[in-house]
């Protein structure tokens, strides 16, 4: 593992699980319509949580942010962190039990 993934790791690792969700929606293309309408969450919330996870992730633009994702093994790990909690936590109401995204797989 390079130094600049295992940054990312530390990164993911800082954000909340409903920051990773958003994430994950936004590195699959997702608008900001879209993501609000998955999560349930208001257009207000929503950007809470954007403006959060760019603080997290030392950016100030969605095309940065993404920038950073363009290894399939930083989403893969995105991934599983993401997951692995939900499936810990049992929380079967989740809208992000569904696996696709929209993004690439590592493989």
């Amino acid at each position: 593992m390079n130094d600049g993934h295992a940054h990312l790791l530390e990164q993911i690792q800082e954000l909340s699980r409903r920051e990773r969700e958003v994430l994950l929606l936004m590195l699959g293309g997702h608008g900001e319509h879209e993501m609000s309408q998955r999560l349930y969450l208001s257009k207000n919330t929503l950007h809470s949580h954007v403006k959060r996870l760019y603080k997290k992730m030392s950016v100030n633009s969605r095309s940065a942010l993404i920038a950073k994702w363009v290894s399939p093994s930083a989403v893969e790990s995105l991934r599983a962190m993401t997951y692995g909690e939900l499936a810990q936590t049992g929380e079967p109401g989740s809208s992000m039990n569904q696996p696709d995204h929209g993004l690439p797989t590592a493989g």
